[in-house]
């Protein structure tokens, strides 16, 4: 008996429990009756659960790694409760076995349910392909899980575009059917891209709940493809088989989302990369045009300031021989000399029209303009291109270049 203010350490606490039940001639030399779930072979060794309709006890078979055991088997099994100290649990641990049934309980609901929905043709269904680029994505599993935290560290890392619509249910007890039979009629009134239920790994009835016809009824008819990533790869229930994929874990299923990204945003990038290498030599053709035409009007220039130069070096000196001259002999040479000066001046300004002329035709090749003369348009949406319809949204006003004016439009649907 302990004094007051004494206290057990965790060894001491674990070590009386364990020679309570370690004692007890009714845990010790005894024989149990369950449904088989959980198989496990490690090294020699075989570990399995036992279950009924209320509860469930886990079992060790040392040395029963050659045992022919399969889960829904129902078998009598000898042996002795024990506690694992170092964890702090209890196991029966199993000296003898035989099989009593080949189908248990859970195995038969299983097979029903199972063989049931194969007769209404809901496994022929047609599988709903995923969008090449699916933004709005549903979510539906525990708001404190791990399954959780692991879908939406993938989405930031690998796809941070996707925004996420994430519906907190319970995914294992009794009211778990219901919550996610609700949280998926909910997700059909959302506009999703996709769906995913997850939950992370769990024992055969943990996940059970994947096999309540509630939830496969409500996931029958979704407008959207289904993704599920429920328990590890080696878990299966019967909503992978109506799911349009089957991602085994809930970070796979994040990742088949991602990949859908990666992929589209790889095809844009290759496409721009040809659009690029088509468009590069009528682009330097341009350019070189453009060029030429700038030296050429730079050459005519110096010419003319050439030619220029020396015509008014001979005004000088006919202005220098006319100044000696009486005043109406030279009233008649400054009339000509002003023609010929306005004369030039009006050739001058034609020759350098018609260059204009023939650099604006230049520039207008590589025009947006002409695009738009070919039946193109460019959206505007407050004053920005618009250059995805990731960037629209329904409601959304926008203004429509045309080659003859603008237009003004609202988005009705994306």
């Amino acid at each position: 008996m302990m004094l007051e203010g004494e206290a057990y350490t965790v060894s001491q606490l674990t070590e009386l429990i364990a020679s309570y039940i370690n004692e007890d001639p009714y845990l010790t030399n005894i024989e149990v009756v369950g449904e088989v779930v959980d198989v496990k072979i490690r090294g020699n060794h075989l570990y399995f659960g036992l279950v009924d309709d209320e509860a469930r006890i886990s079992c060790v078979y040392f040395g029963g790694g050659g045992v022919d055991l399969a889960n829904g088997e129902v078998v009598r099994v000898g042996g002795s409760v024990r506690v694992y100290k170092k964890r702090g649990t209890y196991n029966f641990y199993v000296s003898y076995m035989r099989r009593v049934g080949s189908f248990g309980k859970y195995a038969a609901d299983f097979s029903r349910l199972f063989l049931k929905l194969k007769a209404e043709g809901v496994f022929d269904r047609p599988k709903k392909p995923i969008p090449p680029l699916p933004i709005n994505v549903g979510i539906i599993t525990s708001l404190e899980s791990a399954a959780l935290r692991d879908i939406l560290k993938t989405f930031r890392e690998k796809a941070p575009l996707v925004i996420p619509r994430i519906f907190g249910v319970q995914v294992q007890g009794e009211d778990a059917p219901l919550q996610i039979s609700e949280a998926v009629k909910m997700a059909k009134e959302e506009e999703l891209d996709v769906l995913i239920i997850a939950r992370g790994g769990g024992s055969s009835d943990d996940l059970w709940v994947f096999n309540d016809e509630r939830v496969l009824r409500a996931v029958m008819d979704l407008p959207f493809p289904l993704v599920t990533g429920i328990g590890h790869a080696i878990d299966s229930v019967i909503l992978d088989k109506l799911a349009d994929v089957d991602a085994h874990t809930p970070t796979a299923a994040a990742e088949i989302i991602a990949q859908k990204h990666q992929e589209y945003f790889s095809r844009l990038e290759d496409a721009m990369d040809r659009i690029a290498l088509l468009a590069k030599p009528m682009l330097d053709q341009a350019w070189e045009e453009l060029r030429d035409a700038f030296e050429s009007v730079s050459l005519s220039y110096e010419r003319l300031l050439t030619v220029k130069k020396e015509k008014l070096k001979g005004l000088l000196d006919i202005i220098m021989k006319v100044s000696s001259l009486p005043m109406a002999d030279k009233i008649p040479i400054f009339e000509n000399l002003i023609s010929r000066i306005f004369r030039g001046f009006s050739s001058l300004l034609e020759s350098k029209a018609r260059k204009l002329d023939s650099l604006v035709d230049v520039v207008s090749k590589v025009s947006p303009l002409r695009t738009l003369e070919r039946g193109f348009a460019i959206l505007l949406k407050e004053g920005s291109v618009v250059r995805s319809k990731g960037e629209l949204r329904k409601g959304d006003e926008l203004e429509v270049i045309l080659k003859d004016g603008k237009v003004r439009v609202r988005v009705d649907e994306v």
